[in-house]
Parts: C-alpha cells; structure tokens; sequence
C-alpha cells in the first residue's frame, strides 16, 4: 500500500512550495469591572468608535473590528453572581497583527479609553 504516500509525495512535488500566510501575534488583556455585560458591551464600542476601528461583528457577548495595523475584539462575559455580591463582569480585550509595535499601541490605546 505504498501507492498512497507516493501519490502525496508527486503532487506536493507537482503543486510546488505551498504559501504560507504570516500568523498574526496575539496580545491580551483582561480585568475584572462591576458592570453588567451590556455596560460592557456599550463601552467596548465607544472604545472602537473613539479610535476609528471598523466594526466587523457584534455578538451578545463580544464586539469586534480592525484598522489597517490590526484587529481588535472586546469579549465581556458576566461573572457567577453566586460567587460575588455585586454584579460583574470579566473583560478581555485582544488585539492580533503583525507588527508588534502598532497592535501594542492599539492595545494600549484601546485600554485607555475603555
């Protein structure tokens, strides 16, 4: 049955080196707020809204978008009201690019007017 791994081996060999697409740095952050998910939310948007991010998708629990540098989403997932007295909820913000320096920036930038 070597017929198979032969058959792979010619056509990685007709087809040639395969592109490879550049992964994007992942960076994060997060913090716990005594907001409900929809202040969270409202916030996060002002947040894009204040430093010209596009908006590529809202959910009912994230929002998300990007420049030309790199993509940002705002994930707010309300915490265990059995666990704490007051509402809250957990923000994560994460911003991907390839240049380490413009998705800091964003990062940053994006936590200051959150």
């Amino acid at each position: 049955m070597r017929i198979v791994p032969l058959f792979v081996a010619g056509l990685s060999f007709a087809l040639g080196p395969v592109a490879r697409a550049e992964v994007p740095d992942i960076y994060p952050t997060w913090r716990v707020l005594g907001i409900d998910t929809e202040q969270c939310l409202a916030r996060a948007n002002t947040a894009l809204i204040a430093l010209d991010i596009e908006m590529t998708e809202i959910t009912s629990t994230s929002i998300s978008g990007h420049n030309q540098a790199a993509r940002a989403m705002f994930i707010c997932v309300a915490d265990d009201p059995t666990v704490t007295d007051e509402a809250t909820t957990t923000v994560m913000l994460v911003v991907a690019g390839e240049d380490e320096t413009s998705a800091i920036a964003l990062r940053d930038a994006l936590k200051e007017v959150f």
